[in-house]
């Protein structure tokens, strides 16, 4: 895999008395999670940055695989809104590149239909 720089994770975790009833905060977390990187061979960079904003807790989460498939010289990044809840995007991130490699329309080069 690539290489990854990660600064601020953990930080401005709101805390459960700063949260109110409906899911919102009183006022916007704004720490942000910043992380950049590089494919194995440096030619893929990128750069990401998360805040939690308003809601009690981060509900995204984020895939960045600059080596996807070094073969087929592809790359995935994706940004899962936590609508659904924090576990359902983390879900989502985890399982979403094992999916596409798995679909016949991957393995076939149809990359838009998998």
């Amino acid at each position: 895999m690539g290489r990854q720089r990660r600064r601020g994770a953990g930080r401005g975790v709101a805390t459960e008395e700063e949260a109110e009833d409906d899911g919102f905060r009183s006022r916007p977390l704004t720490n942000k999670e910043l992380r950049h990187g590089a494919g194995s061979d440096c030619r893929t960079m990128y750069g990401l940055a998360a805040m939690q904003g308003w809601r009690a807790a981060m509900e995204d989460a984020h895939l960045t695989l600059p080596d996807f498939d070094t073969d087929r010289g592809l790359s995935l990044f994706g940004v899962f809104d936590g609508h659904g809840g924090a576990a359902v995007a983390q879900v989502a991130a985890e399982r979403l590149p094992g999916l596409l490699r798995s679909r016949p329309a991957y393995g076939s080069h149809s990359y838009a239909d998998a």
